[in-house]
């Protein structure tokens, strides 16, 4: 799901009650209520089940273009330097000297 005002995605499966929360407090319940009964009923795939487009593909228009992070050992992505060393450190094992 992707919110336009913000202009992120947010992961259908726990982050939309938390985003409506902390983000849209001036939404009503009885509006916020039928967007997470819609969320919950959408089915995410896996990473494995995302194609990736080429980079000559073009962003999309309603998302923040944010520069990101890359493990040059596996290829994750993701959008913080934080998000990058629990990959390295999970994934790799490696250990902060």
């Amino acid at each position: 799901m992707i919110c336009r005002f913000r202009r992120h995605a947010i992961n259908p499966n726990d982050d939309v009650r938390r985003h409506l929360e902390e983000k849209h407090r001036s939404i009503d319940i009885r509006t916020r209520k039928p967007l997470m009964a819609y969320a919950s009923g959408l089915e995410v795939v896996g990473p494995d089940g995302i194609i990736i487009p080429d980079s000559s593909a073009a962003a999309l228009e309603c998302l923040e273009l944010l520069k990101g992070q890359r493990c040059e050992e596996c290829g994750y992505v993701c959008a913080s330097e934080r998000s990058l060393e629990e990959d390295c450190r999970m994934e790799h094992r490696w250990v902060k000297a």
